[in-house]
């Protein structure tokens, strides 16, 4: 009797966790690193951005971030921030990105529906290959809270969750005043990933992962986002601490742009993002025709799923 109630208090607590975190975990499980792939809606424009989903999807991504196009940077690199002024110049808008979403998605999704396929998805991970997984990769969405601000909070977590979204990433929103959407995400469902930098102090960082659900995004370096030769050694540290005070799965953002990058990654991280490196190739948009561009991004994600399923050659 005692390890049936287990058993099930063990499920509940299971079926509490938002269903990007639970996938995550499942994973981790089953040996395989996740690779999260960012995306700016809009560059080169909406359809393209439809076609590079199935492109990330074919190539290996387990998680696509979405961005928001704004104006104002919050931390991006100047090749994002070229990708926003693109998508801006042509009118993109939230609402725009929540179709495309939900009409990429095939269905007009609820959270019971999107619970029920992920429920499928992280089973398959569980119970065969690996390389299952990316079958159908999970979106989270990524923008300035001004925008969950101007829709309001309750309404931009419905829309999330209404166009197929698994989770939002707020970048401006302190955790000091990131208590109310965190209450909101977790009734809907709706991961809410923060971020960690390398000044985080180690109080604030216990404050984080407490308000935090999906996986805890760890930003590799002081700066902005873009292309980098080489990670900080000091980085394998932070995310030892960092397990040491959360099982929540940890990702590292900001940098990563080679197979080496993700092969060293893969012995201490759950998963990578990358972002910089795709939007570059994205940028090339202008000069050469898509369907190379899609290739390169292709060969480019093929060549990371590699670097993290593979360990390094002796």
């Amino acid at each position: 009797m005692l390890a049936r109630r287990e058993t099930s208090g063990m499920m509940r607590q299971q079926e509490d966790k938002p269903l990007l975190q639970r996938y995550l975990e499942q994973l981790r499980q089953a040996g395989r690193r996740a690779l999260i792939a960012f995306l700016p809606a809009g560059d080169p424009d909406l359809p393209a951005t439809r076609q590079l989903l199935e492109v990330l999807q074919r190539s290996g991504a387990d998680v696509i971030e979405i961005g928001f196009p704004y104006s104002d940077p919050i931390a991006d690199g100047p090749l994002i921030q070229a990708a926003y002024t693109r998508a801006l110049r042509q009118g993109v808008r939230a609402d725009d990105i929540f179709r495309l979403v939900r009409d990429w998605r095939g269905e007009r999704a609820t959270s019971s529906a999107t619970r029920a396929a992920v429920q499928r998805l992280t089973d398959s991970v569980a119970e065969s290959d690996t390389s299952s997984a990316s079958a159908a990769p999970l979106l989270v969405a990524m923008c300035s809270y001004s925008l969950v601000f101007r829709r309001g909070e309750e309404e931009f977590v419905r829309s999330c969750v209404a166009a197929g979204f698994s989770g939002l990433i707020v970048p401006d929103l302190p955790v000091e005043e990131a208590a109310g959407l965190a209450t909101r995400c977790r009734q809907a469902g709706l991961a809410l990933i923060q971020l960690i930098t390398p000044t985080t102090p180690p109080h604030r960082a216990r404050r984080i992962v407490e308000l935090s659900s999906g996986f805890v995004y760890c930003v590799s370096v002081t700066g902005i986002t873009g292309l980098r030769d080489r990670l900080p050694q000091q980085l394998q540290d932070r995310l030892t601490w960092l397990r040491s005070i959360t099982d929540l799965p940890l990702c590292v953002g900001f940098g990563v742009s080679r197979p080496e990058h993700a092969r060293w990654l893969r012995e201490f991280a759950d998963g990578i993002i990358v972002g910089s490196a795709i939007v570059s190739r994205l940028a090339e948009a202008e000069s050469r025709p898509l369907p190379d561009v899609f290739a390169s991004v292709a060969t480019f994600m093929t060549q990371l799923r590699s670097a993290l399923d593979h360990a390094k050659p002796d």
